[in-house]
């Protein structure tokens, strides 16, 4: 396989895997219990920190930053608000 299609290839497996993560937090099961969702929550938060500098990216941050549910995990919210100046982004 050639390098660019490999990194097609791992993008497109990141993006279904934020996907299913990101649908995690609404299972009723999950949303209802913060011990099941906040870890749910925290990953998509590193995921989202974590991710290619693109478009995509400042959504998917900005999306996440207004979960109202990040006023349970302060640090997190707090993480994630240092990411949405641009003092704090950068590409690599």
């Amino acid at each position: 396989m050639t390098e660019p299609a490999s990194r097609q290839l791992r993008c497109c497996f990141c993006d279904v895997k934020w996907g299913v993560i990101a649908l995690l937090v609404q299972v009723p099961s999950i949303a209802e219990d913060p011990a099941k969702w906040g870890p749910v929550l925290k990953r998509i938060c590193w995921y989202v920190i974590l991710a290619p500098a693109s478009s995509d990216q400042v959504t998917l941050l900005a999306t996440t930053a207004a979960d109202k549910k990040l006023v349970e995990l302060p640090a997190y919210k707090e993480l994630l608000q240092s990411f949405i100046t641009k003092e704090a982004r950068f590409k690599i």
